[in-house]
Parts: structure tokens; C-alpha cells; sequence
């Protein structure tokens, strides 16, 4: 009879937690939505708000009236599907210049032995830790002299030239990816007849195909939030 009573009050023991860890885990969840979710809808429902609803302290989340014009307004304003398109042309190139420019100079730090291999490690890190506002003046003074202002030619050539928006951050990963597997691929492949380009395509590249996705997805969140 012990045994029995003990085993049914671990039983009820168990279920009570298994309940406990439920609730605790959903509500976690929940709250998270919440906070996330919170900002999105309110700012859903104010952009269907008449003019009067929205200057109208009172009414904060029930509209009398949903109106759309807001929208047609905005996109008329904006010129939203020029403002796209030119956003697209500024990010999705810059993007793509930047993973194959960092992913070059990440594998040249894994791959090659040169002089002062580690100062340039440390210049690459440095540049990082340097304030964007510092050299805004700077760059613009160097653009204008250029005439590239008004172009696309500022924000792709530093990309493209592995000085994009927080570059030392996917070269550093790039750096890692390609340190990590053993240089008798390279090696291999050299026996083969494959020269460096080559190899970098068709060795390397595979190997930090991940890292690549993650380059082009940051960039393309980072280069959006700039444009």
C-alpha cells in the first residue's frame, strides 16, 4: 500500500510539474509575442484611422470608421514604387559585391602566408571599432572629389572593394570558416590542374556556403536600413 501511495504521488508530482513547465513556457511565449506584436498592430490599426480618429485622444484602438486613403496618400507621396525599386537597386547589388569581397579576403587570411598577416588582422578589426561618423566627412569629401555623388558607384565600390557597412564582421567569419578544414583539399585540387580561382569556387565557397547566406541576408538588412 506505501508503494502504491508513493508512486501515485510522484505521478501527481510529475503531472503537476509537466503543467507547471507548460504554463510557464507558453506564457513566456506569449509575453515575447506580445512585445514584439504589440507595436506592429497598433501601428496597423492607426494607419486605418480617419484624420479626426487620430487626433482624437479618445479612440486609441477602435476607429470609428476604417479609411484606406492613408495609403494611397502615402504611396502617392512616397512614389513607393520608384522609392522600391531604387532601394532594390542600392541593396541587392552592394549585397551580393560585399559576400564575394569578403569572402576573397577571408579566404586570402585563411589560405595564403604574406608579410604582416597579422597587422592587416588587426587593421581589418580596427576598422570596426571605428566610428562610421568619424569618416563620413571624410568619404563624402573624397566622393565629391571623384564626382560619384548622386551615383550608386558609393555604395558599391566599398562594398565591392570589402569596405561595406560591418565587412569586418562576415570577413572574420569567412577568416574562420576557411581556417577550419585542411589545406589538403587545396593541395588536391592543385594536383589536379585546378588554379586558385578555382579552387576558392569550388572548395572554399561550398565549405562557408552557409556563411554566405548569412553575408547576403545581414547585408541586405543592414544596406535597407541605411537606404
Amino acid at each position: 500500500k506505501n508503494k502504491n501511495v508513493k508512486k501515485h504521488f510522484k505521478k501527481l508530482y510529475a503531472s503537476r510539474y509537466i503543467l507547471l513547465n507548460r504554463f510557464t513556457t507558453y506564457f513566456v511565449l506569449i509575453a515575447a509575442g506580445f512585445v514584439y506584436l504589440y507595436p506592429m498592430i497598433y501601428m496597423i490599426v492607426c494607419s486605418v484611422m480617419s484624420q479626426n480618429d487620430l487626433v482624437d485622444p479618445s479612440i486609441t484602438w477602435v476607429p470609428t470608421g476604417i479609411s484606406f486613403g492613408n495609403y494611397l496618400t502615402a504611396f502617392e507621396t512616397l512614389d513607393f514604387w520608384k522609392s522600391v525599386g531604387n532601394s532594390f537597386l542600392m541593396v541587392i547589388p552592394t549585397a551580393i559585391f560585399q559576400t564575394f569581397s569578403t569572402a576573397f579576403i577571408g579566404y586570402g587570411l585563411a589560405r595564403f602566408e604574406f608579410p604582416f598577416k597579422k597587422l592587416w588582422i588587426v587593421l581589418i578589426v580596427a576598422t570596426f571599432l571605428l566610428p562610421v561618423n568619424i569618416t563620413l566627412i571624410p568619404r563624402y569629401v573624397l566622393y565629391n572629389q571623384y564626382g560619384i555623388l548622386n551615383t550608386v558607384f558609393p555604395q558599391y565600390l566599398p562594398a565591392l572593394l570589402g569596405q561595406g557597412i560591418k565587412s569586418t564582421v562576415f570577413i572574420l567569419m569567412y577568416y574562420m570558416v576557411f581556417s577550419s578544414y585542411p589545406k589538403a583539399f587545396d593541395e588536391a585540387a592543385a594536383i589536379d590542374g585546378a588554379n586558385r580561382f578555382k579552387i576558392f569556387y569550388k572548395i572554399a565557397l561550398p565549405m562557408g556556403k552557409s556563411t554566405s547566406i548569412l553575408t547576403v541576408l545581414f547585408s541586405i538588412i543592414w544596406y535597407w536600413n541605411e537606404t
